[in-house]
């Protein structure tokens, strides 16, 4: 096993000040008995997440990138393989879906180390909001009409794309209303557009959606405009679409995201909502 000091000291010179696609790390410190901490900054958040390394005999032997043991106790092999797997958790997401554990002294920190969560069959993404040029169009048809398929994973050259002036045609088709989301599209304030399917695939039709967008009144300030869910959609699935939205705007770079949706009783009750003049509120440095 590599020694935790040496092993402290070789992951802050690997990740220490890195940016990668989604965070940049800011600082490593060791927080004793709880492992290494990296302090992590995601997109234009406004405060910072902690990640937990745990430092203890199974992780100083562990190559992090293919969770095998080390071939070797190689400081700089362990280092590498921590910001191996550290790149592939920012790009999946693990500041929204991670799960967060309290730290000795008070802090809360995110362990993706912990036992992933039981598997959800819901499925949370962004509408789309581009569309194939008229030759893409033309050429999606053509595989149709040879294949007999109306789905397709396009291998090779992509098919050109551009700005659909009028998304979520498909949201439409199943009786929700688009009029929000593409108003805060045209307009250039939309942040997100998100979309709820009830199957990890995103096959079956939507059943929700939420807007999240930029007030009107101030950049810092990003609203949750319009949440719109089927009846028969549980509880904790429409909680699940809020904090994505929530997420997302935090990414955006607000400061404040407020709550104007009429279903503000599925908002996450973990999260501190303050409420201001009949509007729901929330810190975006409160988001964990």
């Amino acid at each position: 096993m590599i020694g935790r000091r040496e092993a402290l000291e070789a992951l802050r010179r690997e990740v220490a000040g890195r940016e990668f696609e989604f965070a940049t790390v800011l600082e490593v410190t060791d927080a004793g008995p709880s492992g290494f901490l990296l302090h992590v900054r995601s997109v234009r958040r406004v405060h910072r997440h902690m990640l937990v390394v745990a430092a203890d005999e199974s992780s100083l032997s562990l190559d992090h990138a293919v969770g095998e043991p080390l071939p070797v106790a190689d400081t700089q092999l362990w280092a590498r393989g921590v910001c191996m797997w550290l790149m592939e958790q920012l790009d999946t997401g693990v500041l929204r879906w991670g799960q967060r554990v309290t730290l000795p002294e008070g802090g809360v920190a995110i362990d993706p180390m912990l036992g992933p969560a039981p598997a959800n069959p819901w499925w949370v993404s962004p509408v789309p909001l581009d569309r194939p040029t008229k030759a893409g169009q033309r050429r999606l048809w053509r595989l149709a009409r040879r294949t007999g398929r109306s789905r397709f994973t396009i291998v090779g050259d992509s098919i050109a794309s551009e700005r659909d002036p009028a998304p979520g045609g498909h949201l439409q088709d199943v009786g929700l209303d688009v009029r929000r989301g593409r108003a805060a599209h045209a307009d250039g304030r939309l942040v997100q557009w998100l979309q709820l399917h009830l199957d990890d695939s995103g096959t079956s039709p939507p059943v929700g959606q939420l807007v999240v967008s930029r007030s009107d009144e101030s950049e810092a300030v990003v609203v949750l405009a319009h949440l719109e869910f089927e009846p028969s959609v549980p509880e904790r699935v429409v909680a699940e679409l809020v904090l994505a939205g929530v997420h997302a705007a935090a990414d955006a770079g607000a400061r404040v995201i407020e709550h104007r949706s009429d279903n503000a009783e599925h908002l996450q009750r973990e999260l501190p909502w303050q409420s201001e003049g009949g509007i729901l509120r929330l810190r975006a440095a409160d988001v964990p």
